[in-house]
């Protein structure tokens, strides 16, 4: 019962702000040119849509530089996976890996897993 009562409250409340809402009116410029002349308006479309496209081109650029880094990032982290995975099939690298000091685990770790963002 209190859920209902929370709903019809709500719907009032906006009923209320919908019915007192008065029509907007354009900026003094776009009512004005839109009043004068028949190009003027199609030439304001323009120049917004000019001031829109140039901040979205530009981070379209970035983002798709961005993804480019990952994908050849995990490329790079996939080949050297492989490279070691086949390098530890052979005898000569297991010997030599078996003569050269391990690292002991007092050594601190990255602590990062997955491929992530790496610049090089």
């Amino acid at each position: 019962m209190r859920t209902t009562t929370r709903i019809v409250t709500i719907v009032a409340g906006l009923v209320m702000c919908l019915s007192a809402a008065q029509t907007a009116s354009a900026c003094p410029m776009c009512k004005l040119a839109a009043e004068s002349d028949a190009r003027l308006p199609k030439a304001y479309m323009y120049s917004i849509l000019f001031m829109m496209g140039m901040p979205m081109t530009i981070s379209t650029g970035f983002g798709l530089g961005f993804w480019r880094l990952s994908r050849k990032a995990a490329r790079m982290q996939r080949e050297a996976a492989e490279h070691a995975m086949a390098g530890a099939s052979d005898p000569v690298v297991e010997a030599t890996q078996e003569s050269e000091p391990r690292a002991t685990s007092a050594q601190p770790s990255s602590g990062l897993a997955g491929p992530g963002f790496v610049f090089p």
